[in-house]
């Protein structure tokens, strides 16, 4: 709140903190997500911007979940298009890409869905889903794409081996 003063003159930088703290308290409040009620003006600037985060925040996750829903109701075009707004707040969001992905295949739009898929490899290259969606999509498009099929065949070999293969996984065995 005071780093705008810097650099003013005293006066005028009381008279600012002054005005600040004196300014009339709003009467009525607005109810958050979480279910409770604040003021932002009453609570000042730095609740203004965590509220607006929040709400940022909800609003991907909000679109991220009703693009699961269009997935699950097969409207594909639903789906992609609620998966690029997370997109468009956080371009780096897994699920996402993996939505879009699967929906782009399953609507013929390959080429998209491959962007997508590859797009989510590179945010998480260890999680298999991804790439078993690049599978599934090469496998339906038959001899045109055997050798990207044959790629990701090897890092899904690659993935579950080191699965597999971990400290854990041994000892849960015996």
């Amino acid at each position: 709140m005071f780093a705008p003063l810097v650099g003013l003159s005293k006066d005028y930088a009381v008279a600012h903190v002054i005005a600040a703290f004196s300014r009339p308290k709003p009467l009525q409040t607005s109810n958050t997500l979480d279910g409770t009620s604040i003021s932002p003006v009453a609570a000042g600037p730095a609740a203004q911007l965590h509220l607006t985060l929040n709400i940022t925040a909800m609003s991907a996750k909000a679109a991220l979940k009703a693009a699961k829903a269009a997935i699950d109701a097969k409207k594909w075009d639903e789906a992609i298009e609620q998966a690029h707004v997370v997109l468009e707040k956080d371009a780096n969001n897994y699920f996402a890409n993996v939505f879009i992905g699967h929906a782009s295949d399953k609507s013929g739009r390959f080429e998209e869905a491959a962007k997508a898929y590859k797009g989510a490899t590179a945010i998480k290259p260890e999680d298999a889903q991804a790439w078993l969606g690049l599978r599934t999509m090469f496998e339906h498009m038959g001899p045109a794409k055997v050798d990207e099929n044959t790629d990701v065949g090897l890092k899904l070999a690659e993935i579950y081996m080191n699965l597999y293969a971990s400290p854990a996984s041994l000892a849960s065995r015996r």
